[in-house]
């Protein structure tokens, strides 16, 4: 995959933990993706149905809405989402 591929893929990464979060946000956008974390299952379910990702990377471990509920809710809004859990 040549970098104006990954360029045009985006990447969101949801953890609650700003270290781990930041931390694959910057890898990712190191290898040339786009990559946009969020805090919060409720934080990404709002980003999710504000802009297209191509692929989530998901902690299941979070307050509030945990990973599963939320991976439940992305996949109605969009079947064909990948998703990756990350914990």
């Amino acid at each position: 995959m040549n970098q104006n591929t990954r360029n045009n893929i985006q990447i969101l990464v949801v953890d609650d933990e700003k270290i781990i979060r930041d931390s694959c946000c910057r890898v990712l956008e190191k290898e040339g993706y786009s990559a946009l974390g969020s805090i919060s299952g409720e934080e990404a379910l709002v980003r999710f149905d504000l802009e297209q990702f191509d692929l989530v990377l998901l902690d299941l471990k979070m307050p509030g809405i945990g990973g599963i509920e939320t991976l439940r809710l992305l996949k109605e809004m969009n079947p064909e989402i990948t998703i990756i859990i990350i914990t």
